[in-house]
């Protein structure tokens, strides 16, 4: 695995942006690897900064199939007699709070 820094050029008025970032991070490494991690760490009024961790061995998943990391994959089943909580702190872009996107 490797991490890499992209700038991604900011969009205008931030639309669509999920969509957006993807059509980026899926066409910059579509014969690289497969992108296994994504942050935006900072932002101005040019570009996006972002990190991208990619596994650039395929051989390693074993011929599976691999969905993007930006697809959502609602769960099968669920299961309400215990949970994990997750507590996020915004510490990126637009935060009033300094911080590192792997906090």
């Amino acid at each position: 695995m490797r991490e890499q820094e992209i700038k991604i050029p900011i969009s205008i008025g931030h639309k669509n942006l999920l969509n957006y970032l993807v059509s980026f991070v899926d066409e910059e490494f579509r014969n690289d690897g497969i992108p296994l991690r994504f942050a935006i760490t900072k932002t101005d009024d040019q570009f996006y900064y972002c990190e991208v961790g990619i596994l650039q061995n395929k051989s390693l998943l074993n011929e599976k199939e691999v969905n993007s990391i930006f697809e959502f994959q609602k769960r099968k089943i669920e299961n309400t007699d215990k949970f994990n909580a997750v507590l996020l702190v915004p510490t990126g872009i637009g935060s009033e709070l300094g911080g590192h996107a792997g906090d």
